[in-house]
């Protein structure tokens, strides 16, 4: 006994070291990962980024208008929090996500997974690579928050300290709903784990819980999933007039786009929730809608044409999940934005008038079964296996990532403002800056004055020339005017800048200079010399991070697949052996629903996806699959633990 237990707590020391081990490598890399900072995302990162600096500065959302309440506000308190803190953004990311790993590992390994599954499962879900950010964008927690409610309402089942787990769950479950607008997807899977604990109930398994506990455990879960949902939307109702969390699930908004999406002219056109002519048909019934026309029908709007490269059919109209943002865009530069309420007795208006011409036979009218989703069109229904079979190839590694976000894109006072908010995580370059050098030289003028860093635009550089000490020239010219003359500078290599004296019309293009390298010109009668040019590395292009990054995109590519079809073997195993093998012991039925749970949040996750891509816009990715790739390695682990319970069982000889 003495020397087992000396076995147990070496085996336990040995697992808690590469615990420790693959979580600091795991952090270290996430640290050397540079992010993408796109100030050009409004309806997402700079929105999201907007709403966080309000809220630190006591602002709750800032000031209304069309997006404030589009999107959850718990990502935004997240980064606000995390400026508060003081540490990068990506340190605070990977560490929620590494605890939401253990939490979820702690979890199954309560309910019976054997520790070496349960390390290996770790392992492959902290190492994911289409979970390390290339984006400040909501998804970065998104998954770990999911992770969070599985583990808690799993220990929930298994009473593990139930009270302390329900009130985890409630929570991570009102953040999690909070966060995105789809939360419905894990409802299936949720109710699984509820089937599980009913059968658990049935065998007597809470026969130690006395009635009261049986009551407040899931009161206490349901209270703290309420509560904060109540807390936000009594905010918004005081700071905007709204009562909600999200105003594109208000009453008026939601009944005025399923009406003006149930306006189709004969067969619905895939891509199109209200294509041109539907639209004309309205504006005659809907005075409201019409005041909209002159906005929605611009030849300039910018929501048109943004897929007429992928859906030719589309050109010149506002395709897919674009007319969403199309239509409030156009609500807003009517005016109708400045409240809660102004803006839903607006949208309550055109539903009502839409409604009214229906029912009088003046306009047609198909119904989408499913709320803000469109008529889907034969051609879009056939597109389902094709976009299913596209989702799980990416769940399974087998259709190209990106390792990185691409360039920044801001001016240089936004991505620095930016950057300083989130703690100053590494980042990518913008793009303007690839091949950008720095020129360091003199100038001495005829007639005084100084230099000016411009484009051919005309229009002031925000690269600007930066004017240093020059005691060598004020000695080597005897002049006491030169103690400032020189100067240093960044600017595209091959780009279209040029200096300009600011007391003629002398110019010099930055080519020139480049080219020259060094050496001394004339410049309008006075002197301009470039000593040194040197070329602006970016580390961040060829960072540890990146690096680490593909190479585990490689790594799961091969994996990936072998761990889905070796969990089929397993669960294949599991039933053959249930079917023919008389074994002492059942399996783990707790670990058995967790499995199914997993499987049902797996396969909704693709459904949902799969509904935007057929009918809204191209959704296959890292941003909506996400959520999707911890289930696969979860559930292989789950069918490999049964297997070995009951291959280990003896037989029944009874």
């Amino acid at each position: 006994m003495l020397f087992d237990n000396i076995l147990l707590k070496k085996k336990s020391f040995i697992y808690s070291s590469f615990f420790i081990i693959v979580t600091l490598v795991y952090l270290v890399i996430r640290m050397h990962l540079p992010l993408t900072i796109a100030c050009n995302q409004v309806y997402d990162d700079a929105l999201f980024i907007k709403n966080a600096e309000s809220i630190s500065n006591g602002d709750w959302l800032g000031e209304f208008n069309h997006l404030t309440l589009v999107k959850g506000p718990v990502f935004s308190l997240f980064l606000s929090l995390n400026n508060l803190i003081g540490v990068p953004v990506t340190l605070s990311i990977a560490l929620f996500y590494a605890v939401a790993c253990w939490f979820f590992v702690f979890s199954l390994r309560f309910v019976g997974m054997p520790l070496f599954f349960g390390f290996l499962l770790y392992l492959l879900l902290l190492y994911q690579p289409v979970l390390i950010p290339t984006r400040v964008a909501r998804d970065n927690i998104y998954t770990s928050l999911i992770l969070v409610v599985f583990a808690a309402s799993l220990l929930v089942v298994s009473k593990k300290a139930p009270f302390w787990n329900a009130i985890l769950c409630g929570l991570a479950l009102s953040a999690f709903f909070m966060t995105r607008e789809e939360g419905i997807w894990i409802i299936p899977g949720m109710l699984v784990l509820c089937a599980g604990a009913f059968f658990q109930f049935r065998s007597g398994f809470y026969s130690d819980w006395n009635p009261v506990k049986k009551f407040l455990v899931p009161l206490v879960l349901f209270a703290c999933f309420f509560v904060p949902i109540q807390i936000v939307s009594t905010i918004n109702y005081i700071k905007y007039d709204y009562y909600g969390i999200v105003d594109i699930k208000a009453k008026g908004f939601r009944a005025t786009l399923d009406a003006v999406q149930s306006v189709v002219l004969g067969d619905p056109i895939p891509f199109l929730p209200a294509p041109a002519a539907a639209r004309a048909e309205i504006y005659k019934y809907s005075p409201a809608f019409a005041e909209l026309r002159d906005i929605l029908e611009n030849e300039k709007n910018p929501f048109k044409n943004v897929l007429a490269k992928l859906y030719p059919h589309t050109a010149n109209d506002i395709p897919g999940g674009w007319f969403l943002w199309a239509f409030r865009d156009a609500v807003a530069k009517r005016g109708y934005y400045k409240n809660g309420a102004t803006a839903e007795t607006f949208y309550s208006r055109i539903a009502a008038e839409i409604h009214a011409a229906q029912k009088e036979g003046l306009l047609p009218k198909k119904t989408s079964p499913i709320p803000l989703m469109p008529p889907i069109s034969r051609e879009n229904l056939s597109q389902i296996p094709k976009s299913f079979s596209n989702a799980f190839k990416f769940l399974l590694y087998q259709i190209p990532i990106q390792p990185n976000g691409g360039p920044s894109v801001g001016s240089a006072v936004q991505l620095q403002r930016i950057s300083s908010f989130l703690g100053n995580p590494k980042a990518m370059p913008p793009e303007n800056l690839a091949g950008t050098v720095r020129v360091h030289g003199w100038y001495v003028p005829k007639n005084g004055g100084w230099l000016e860093l411009r484009g051919n635009s005309g229009d002031f550089s925000e690269a600007k020339l930066r004017r240093m000490p020059s005691p060598d020239l004020e000695k080597a010219f005897k002049n006491s005017k030169l103690s400032h003359n020189r100067f240093s500078f960044e600017a595209k290599r091959d780009g279209d800048q040029y200096l300009q004296s600011d007391t003629s019309e002398w110019r010099v293009q930055i080519q020139n200079l480049v080219l020259q390298k060094s050496g001394i010109v004339d410049f309008g009668g006075g002197k301009l010399a470039v000593d040194v040019v040197e070329d602006i590395k970016f580390p961040e292009l060829e960072s540890k991070g990146l690096s680490a990054k593909k190479n585990l995109l490689d790594v799961y590519k091969a994996v990936t697949p072998v761990l889905f079809f070796s969990s089929i073997l397993a669960l294949f195993a599991i039933t053959v052996v249930l079917l023919f093998k008389r074994v002492k012991s059942p399996p783990n039925w707790i670990l058995v629903f967790a499995g199914i749970s997993m499987v049902v949040l797996f396969f909704c996750r693709i459904l949902l996806v799969v509904l935007v891509d057929i009918s809204s816009f191209p959704a296959i990715g890292e941003s909506y699959l996400s959520s999707g790739f911890p289930w696969l390695p979860a559930f292989a682990m789950v069918c490999f633990s049964v297997l070995l319970q009951i291959l280990s069982s003896k037989p029944n000889v009874h």
